[in-house]
């Protein structure tokens, strides 16, 4: 029997997993944080290098940054990278910018997520395993 996990449940073991082996230090879990939805709480905010955050929610992704706040939901995302859309690439881009995150979205547009220090991967890794179900 396959065991069903929540969103929450799914970024949180991400995240933990990621503290717990040291990968991953500049996040920090805040379920009492209000986001745009006033009934929707964040699960996780990464404090970007770059100074804005992204926050995790139960349905999207929020960016902030001190001029203006993005919401991307889950829903309209169909595909994410590290780096590039193309592997052949990625060797050479890993030194010059190696905390993006591509977001592909129904529209075939291509969000850009820049900054997102060591928290990439279990960021990366949260959004694939919701996008699988």
């Amino acid at each position: 029997m396959e065991t069903k996990f929540s969103r929450t449940e799914k970024i949180r073991m991400q995240f933990q997993r990621a503290r717990t082996k040291g990968y991953a230090k500049n996040f920090e879990f805040v379920e009492d944080l209000k986001c745009t939805n006033p009934d929707e709480k964040a699960i996780v905010r990464i404090n970007a290098t770059d100074s804005s955050h992204y926050y995790l929610t139960e349905r999207a992704i929020v960016h902030e940054t001190k001029e203006s706040r993005k919401e991307i939901p889950f829903e309209d995302i169909t595909e994410i990278y590290w780096l590039s859309e193309n592997p052949t690439e990625r060797p050479y881009l890993k030194r010059s910018i190696p905390q993006r995150v591509i977001l592909k979205t129904k529209e075939d547009d291509k969000v850009y997520l820049d900054n997102l220090g060591d928290s990439y991967l279990p960021f990366q890794k949260s959004i694939e395993w919701i996008l699988e179900n």
